[in-house]
């Protein structure tokens, strides 16, 4: 007897003939595969979820950084207009106040001609108490402080008409 079969006699097994068996052995292989598949699955969706979890932290960031950015371009369109609007107003208020520099120094004058008249006057009530009488410079300087006095005035009177009419 020999062990090697006889290809004349040996039974076809072939999947037409028998398929729910070759269905049953495919089974049963998959079975065998079965949890190395599911690993498989799970470490395939761990890595997907892991990229998906990358992606959604990085398009997270991308868009607070876009919001941001437009927050940013709103804010300098503003402080644009703001300093547009702070430009037209020193502008007005350069106008209106350019005038003044002569009103000013009209002023200016008045006020040291008052100084000037009062201290003339301190000096001049010191010479009379310690002289007894009004020295001949002392009236000169009196009549010269009196006499910016009035042009201080006149300046400031003269204005003020030329303005009202």
């Amino acid at each position: 007897m020999t062990n090697s079969p006889d290809p004349a006699k040996e039974i076809k097994t072939s999947a037409g003939r028998f398929p729910l068996v070759h269905k049953l052995v495919e089974f049963a292989d998959i079975r065998r595969h079965y949890a190395a598949m599911r690993k498989a699955l799970i470490d395939s969706n761990r890595q997907g979820g892991a990229y998906k979890g990358w992606i959604t932290r990085w398009k997270n960031r991308f868009n607070k950084v876009n919001l941001e950015n437009q927050k940013l371009q709103i804010e300098i369109k503003q402080l644009w207009q703001d300093k547009k609007e702070l430009a037209d107003q020193i502008k007005d208020v350069s106008e209106k106040y350019e005038g003044m520099a002569v009103t000013l120094n009209k002023l200016q004058r008045f006020e040291d001609a008052v100084d000037q008249l009062r201290d003339l006057k301190l000096v001049v009530d010191d010479q009379v108490d310690a002289e007894g009488q009004w020295s001949s410079n002392s009236m000169l300087d009196l009549q010269k402080g009196v006499e910016n006095f009035l042009e201080a005035v006149d300046e400031i009177v003269n204005d003020d008409v030329n303005t009202s009419n």
